[in-house]
């Protein structure tokens, strides 16, 4: 078996525990430690390697460095993908997070070692990713995300980051302010993102997220489709009855969130595939990227092994 750790050296936490990740891991015969955040410097490092389904690629990062080496692997022609386990090292791990049975670096590290060493085929979790088909090519990532979510991500790199607060706390801040503006109609928030989606007219949508993930930061679950379907897709449109009152049972979703009806503005259903066609921002991650008026195809992925931390 061959181990390969993925390191950001720009990750808030990666700064902090790279001395202990390699103290950890330096007992393994072969290891191979690449620290790199560039995106095309990623895609060669995977295309020079040659992989087995007994690899483990470790993830050193947050959310947008998981979805950089995601992408790196599964835009590859590889046909026995590696197994993959994330170590919450970045300033959001929503995805780590997500796939692990905890959010703390140091245990999640201690469990890397632990089932290294075991190496016990059970340990893994089949998961998926969404497929982000567009003008910017193919991305694989477990969230994506238009309209105030994009506007929430821009006001915590303007604001709440440069107070030092970087951390899911911060994302939550950005949350409420993004709702807080929602309800009194202020700009930017209240401007909402017309987009098509499969063959249903164009709606103003003030948040439209898709994502393979049972729970998003701060455990928030805003999903309660009850279709079959690997992809939870949610929509708030402008004008949604009583938004920042119904705010908590949204965030909570599931049978609490039931009720809520399209007619009411709200629409939440899980999917295979779902159609885009809108211009302006858009996340995948984390990431910003731009859709120039172009169709955005978001579809499950391939199926992938993670080992839980």
């Amino acid at each position: 078996m061959k181990v390969c750790v993925f390191s950001n050296p720009n990750g808030r936490r990666v700064k902090r525990y790279l001395g202990k990740l390699i103290a950890e891991l330096s007992h393994l015969e072969g290891l191979e430690h690449l620290v790199t955040a560039d995106e095309s410097d990623l895609a060669n490092l995977v295309s020079q390697r040659r992989w087995t389904s007994e690899d483990l690629v470790v993830i050193n990062g947050g959310d947008g460095t998981a979805q950089q080496v995601l992408t790196a692997f599964l835009n590859q022609d590889i046909d026995l993908l590696p197994r993959f386990a994330l170590l919450p090292g970045g300033t959001t791990n929503m995805t780590a997070n997500c796939y692990n049975h905890s959010r703390s670096y140091r245990k999640a590290l201690v469990s890397l070692r632990r089932n290294i060493t075991k190496n016990d085929p059970q340990a893994l979790a089949a998961r998926c990713l969404v497929e982000v088909n567009s003008a910017n090519g193919t991305i694989y990532g477990a969230f994506f995300g238009a309209g105030l979510i994009v506007q929430g991500i821009q006001f915590c790199h303007d604001y709440v980051y440069k107070t030092g607060m970087r951390s899911e706390i911060g994302a939550g801040i950005a949350l409420v302010r993004a709702a807080w503006g929602i309800a009194l109609k202020q700009a930017p928030f209240s401007k909402p993102s017309v987009i098509r989606i499969d063959e249903y007219p164009e709606l103003p949508m003030l948040i439209f997220m898709v994502s393979s993930l049972d729970k998003l930061f701060l455990g928030m679950r805003p999903f309660w489709g009850r279709e079959n379907g690997a992809l939870h897709v949610t929509g708030i449109m402008q004008g949604a009855v009583q938004f920042l009152r119904r705010l908590p049972r949204i965030i909570k979703g599931g049978d609490r969130a039931a009720t809520l009806s399209s007619a009411q503005g709200y629409e939440s259903r899980n999917t295979d595939r779902v159609n885009l066609d809108f211009d302006g921002p858009y996340t995948v991650d984390g990431e910003l990227f731009e859709s120039h008026g172009m169709p955005v195809s978001l579809s499950s992925s391939r199926v992938i092994g993670v080992l839980g931390l």
